[in-house]
C-alpha cells in the first residue's frame, strides 16, 4: 500500500513501526519530552513513525520536540496529514523529518504496522499489511530453525492457522513459493534464500503474537454505524 505525501524536512529511506494518533497533536500537552511517550495514549514514538493528523498548541511545542531528540526520544519521522508552521519550525529545530499533505486514509492505518518512508521521492510512504509482516516473520523462524523444519512445528504457522484461519496461512505460503523463498514436499518447508535472522525466536513469537492479534481484530470489527 502506498501513500503520496510531500517531504517537507529531512531526505533519505527511514523504515519503522508506525504510531497512529488520530487527533490533532499537542506536543506541550501530550507529550513527554523526556521519555518520548504521549501521555494520552500512554504509548512511545521514541524511534516510532509518528502519523498525527495535526498538531495543535501554543509555540513551545517546538521546544518539546527538540526535547524529545536532546533526550534520545524523538519518532524517525513524522507524518501528517496537515503541519501547520509550528509543528514545521519543531520538526526542523529537532532534526526530524517530516512529510505532510497525506491523505486522511493513513490515520486508518493498525498501531504496530510497518512502513518505510521514501522522503527523496517527493514523499512516499509504504505500508506492509501484516500478511507481509507475518510472511516475513515466518521466514526468520525458519531460518532459525536451520532452514527447514515440518511445517507443523512452525509456531508463527501454527498461529497464523490457529486465529486467523488456514486459507489465511496458505496464502501466504503461497506468497513465498511464487517469490522463490521457500519450496514445499509434503510435510516439510525449506528456505530456498538462506539469510541472518535479526530477531530471536522469542521476538519472533511476540511480534508474530501481537500481528495476529492486530489482523484477528481489525477481521472480527464491528462495522461502523
Amino acid at each position: 500500500m502506498k501513500f503520496k505525501g510531500d517531504t517537507v524536512f529531512g531526505s533519505g529511506i527511514v523504515s519503522g513501526e508506525l504510531v497512529i494518533y488520530r487527533e490533532p497533536l499537542s506536543f506541550l500537552g501530550d507529550v513527554d519530552g523526556k521519555n518520548g511517550v504521549i501521555r494520552t495514549i500512554n504509548a512511545s514514538i521514541a524511534g516510532k513513525i509518528l502519523v498525527i493528523p495535526s498538531s495543535r498548541g501554543s509555540t513551545v511545542g517546538p521546544y518539546v520536540m527538540y526535547q524529545l531528540s536532546k533526550y534520545g526520544k524523538a519518532p524517525l519521522v513524522i507524518l501528517s496529514v496537515k503541519a501547520d508552521t509550528m509543528l514545521i519550525i519543531g520538526a526542523v529545530m529537532a532534526q526530524i523529518p517530516i512529510m505532510t499533505n497525506l491523505p486522511r486514509e493513513i490515520l486508518n492505518l493498525n498501531n504496530g504496522a510497518i512502513a518505510r518512508v521514501d522522503l527523496d521521492r517527493g514523499g512516499e510512504v509504504y505500508v506492509n499489511e501484516p500478511e507481509a509482516r507475518l510472511a516475513l516473520l515466518l521466514l526468520e523462524e525458519l531460518e532459525l530453525r536451520n532452514g527447514k523444519a515440518k511445517l507443523k512445528y512452525l509456531k508463527v504457522y501454527r498461529m497464523m492457522t490457529y486465529w486467523l484461519g488456514p486459507k489465511y496461512s496458505k496464502a501466504i505460503l503461497d506468497r513465498l513459493i511464487s517469490s522463490g523463498y521457500i519450496v514445499i514436499n509434503g510435510d516439510r518447508i525449506e528456505l530456498l534464500r538462506r539469510f541472518k535472522a535479526s530477531k530471536s525466536q522469542s521476538q519472533i513469537y511476540r511480534e508474530a503474537r501481537d500481528v495476529i492479534i492486530n489482523a484477528y481484530l481489525s477481521m472480527h470489527r464491528p462495522p461502523s454505524k
